[in-house]
This record gives C-alpha cells, structure tokens and sequence, in this order.
C-alpha cells in the first residue's frame, strides 16, 4: 500500500467522523428526498470504515454483511435486497484501530481508513429494531473491519413513516410550559438515590419554587423500596400544586418511569393521572422501539435521557456519532433529547454539542423539532456560553448538582441561572 503511514489512527478516524466533513450523504439523520445526489427510494449510510484487504472491498464486504449475510449471495437476492457501494474515499493506511482476532491471524497490522457510502432496498427495513440491526449490528462485530463508525444516514419517506417523532416537539413544550423569549431551564433531584419520597419532595419543590420549569429524577432513580415510583408521582402531585397556589405557574415534573416493561404502561398512566407533564424514560437502555412505544402511548411529553450512549458513541472507531443518535432519538419520539453539556462535564466538547442540537431541529420531512437538553455541570456560570454556542434560545438549560449544592439552597440555585438568563435577554 503505497498510502502514507502514521503511528497513530485515531486523529483520523476523529477528522473523518466529525459532522463537517462534506459527503454525498449529510452528517447525521436525513430525509433521502432531500439528498439529490442519492435515491430517494434507497437507504444510505455513511461509515468511517478500516478494512482488509482495502476499504473498497472492505466496504463491499459490508452491505453484503448487512443484507444477505452470505460471502456469496446469488444474482436474485443481490437484485432483490442487497447493498451497493455509492462512495469511497480512502484517508490513508494506518494501524488497527481495534482488536481483531481474524486480521491478526492473518498477520495484519496495518489498513486503510477512510469514509464509505453504502445504500440499501428500503424494504429490508420495517421497524426501528430491523433499522438499527442492519446499520449497527453485525458490522460492529466482523473481524475484517478494525473501525466501523455509523455517521450519516438518509432515510427515505417509506422508512421514516416507520417513526412517531415528538408528539408534542419544540413548539409544543414551550406552549405548555409557557416560556418565551428564554430557554427552558429544567433541574434535576440530587442525590441521585437515597431519599425518601418526602425528601426527594422537598428537594423538588424547592428547584420549582426557585423558578425551574421542569424538575426531573435522576437516571438512576427508579422504583426502589425506599422510593417508590408510585410514592414519588403521589407527593408531586401535592407539591406542584403548592407551587402552582404560591408562584402563579405550574411547572411540569419528569418521573423516571425506566423499569420492567409488565409495570411500564401503568407508570405512564400514574404519571400523567398526577398531572406532571413529563415523563423520563432511559431510552438507551429500554430501547429506542420502546422510547417510541412509551412516546405514542402517553399523553405527557417524553424526555430520552441518553445514559449508555458513551458506550455506543463516544469511541471514534466503532458505534454511531452522538448527532446521530440524538437524531434517532429525536426520530423515536422524545420531546427532549440530550446534547450534551457547553463547558460542562459530558465527553463532547462545545462544536459537537451545536451539532448535536442540530439534530434535534434540522428538517426531517413530518418530524417534529425536539429539545435541545445541554446538561452536565451546568449553572449560572454557563449560561452565557450556552447563549454564545446556540445563538437563539430552543433549547433547554438543565441544572444538576450545581444548584442542588448551591450554598443558598437548592431554590436560589435555580433562580440565580433565571436571573442570568434574565440578563442575556433583557427579559422581565
């Protein structure tokens, strides 16, 4: 291979993942309609893909992989179901990103690298399971491929009318809630486990009374013996109340109802019967199939909290990107979907948590707008860079610790983000 060789491959797979790069198929989630230079009948996806022997057999090996599953189908199922390969563009050769038993035994260490635009039948895909199975699933796990990152995919109209979307989006939320002119600013009950319901009430009562329009548990909050699920939906249904008499508003409550899926319609029905509005579901780790089920069921918002997706997208060789899955997650429902933090703790740094947003917004044929959720070591203090870095305000601004811990308490934790936030918009 005469490509020019360097020590380390993941610069690079970071350089050809990131949402900038210009390709025949747009970074993230995308309507095929609106892709002139593919099929608008077709499914395609664009992969950072290292393979052997080279990337373009790499990437042949690939939608074989992910329609017929054979080394070597024959004419009519090729015809009737299989991939074609649309683009390749080879970065240069570089060693393996990860461990591959096969390619070691055959005494490879180095391979080429680069982006692959593959396209698939829209028939083979019927749900969100078959959808993730054929674009994530076997290819993630065959020995040819040393990296295989999912980071573009365009659907076509037969696909995404597989997909509910938010039931209430963007404009829907703020409508309820009653915010203009400012994000969302939601807070989050700490400590994450340990409280009783009574105190977890406490807790949440104060984050409202201090202005925060949702109050929400932690993912790691779901029905345990000293909390239940049902106990906590019964108190926040006096302490909104409360707040509603005292303030004049009525903020809106995110129970988790994550858990076993025989108790999950009736946590729904618990949680809109309260009156809280929202509803949390670990969408990840139930499965966007279910987030989707959850979302068409209930009569409240959803928010798809996004615990496990550093598992699944923050590696630069294997996954999907982060703008995808918050695009996906968008797809499957979530009226709120999370980005990340700007300045704050989560991995992605400030330009990938824009792009991420983006996800959430960019036209994707009858799909609603989602929530844009910049959470993870945000306060008072990261208002104006979440301001700078979005430069409007559909989004929301998600308090955690900070303002739990704030010195003052947990109610002018919040109400200090509002009045910077105040500041910023030169609102009342």
């Amino acid at each position: 291979m005469s490509a020019e060789m360097s020590e380390d491959v993941f610069p690079v797979l970071r350089r050809l993942g990131r949402p900038s790069f210009a390709g025949l198929v747009p970074d993230g989630l995308s309507r095929s309609a609106d892709s002139p230079a593919i099929a608008e009948e077709a499914l395609t996806a664009v992969y950072v893909l290292q393979g052997a022997p080279s990337l373009a057999e790499a990437a042949e090996a690939l939608v074989i992989e992910e329609s017929t599953g054979m080394r070597f189908p024959g004419p009519d199922a090729v015809a009737r179901v299989g991939g074609q390969v649309l683009d390749v563009a080879v970065a240069g050769v570089y060693p393996l990103a990860t461990l591959s038993a096969p390619l070691a035994r055959a005494g490879v260490t180095t391979a080429e690298v680069g982006r692959v635009t593959v396209s698939w039948p829209a028939e083979n895909v019927g749900c969100v399971p078959s959808l993730l199975t054929m674009v994530l699933g076997e290819a993630n796990e065959t020995g040819m491929f040393a990296a295989c990152r999912l980071v573009g995919l365009a659907l076509p109209d037969a696909v995404l009318d597989c997909f509910s979307g938010p039931s209430f989006g963007m404009q829907g939320v703020c409508q309820a809630i009653g915010v203009r002119h400012r994000p969302l600013v939601g807070a989050i009950v700490k400590p994450s486990t340990g409280l009783t319901p009574e105190e977890h009430a406490r807790v949440a009562r104060e984050l409202a009374m201090g202005g925060a329009d949702f109050v929400k548990d932690d993912e790691l909050l779901m029905d345990p013996p000293h909390c239940r699920f049902s106990e906590r939906v019964q108190q926040a249904e006096k302490w909104l109340t409360e707040v509603a008499v005292a303030t004049g508003r009525r903020p809106f409550y995110a129970p988790n109802a994550t858990g076993g899926l025989a108790g999950l319609r009736e946590r729904l029905a618990l949680a809109s019967h309260a009156g809280c509005g929202l509803v949390m579901l670990n969408a990840l780790a139930l499965g966007l199939e279910v987030l989707q089920w959850s979302a068409l069921q209930s009569d409240v918002a959803v928010f798809g909290h996004r615990v496990l997706s550093g598992a699944i997208a923050r590696s630069d060789a294997l996954g999907l990107s982060p703008v995808l899955l918050a695009g996906l997650t968008r797809l499957c429902g979530a009226d709120f979907v999370q980005v990340g933090g700007v300045q704050g703790k989560i991995f992605e740094d400030d330009e990938l948590v824009r792009a991420n947003a983006v996800a959430c917004s960019s036209p994707l044929g009858k799909i609603a707008a989602a929530v844009p959720v910049s959470g993870g070591g945000q306060s008072d203090l990261t208002a104006q860079a979440n301001a700078d870095l979005f430069g409007h305000f559909d989004f929301c601004h998600l308090l955690g610790s900070v303002a739990v811990e704030d010195p003052d308490g947990p109610r002018a934790g919040v109400s200090k983000t509002l009045a910077e936030w105040r500041n910023i918009t030169g609102s009342a």
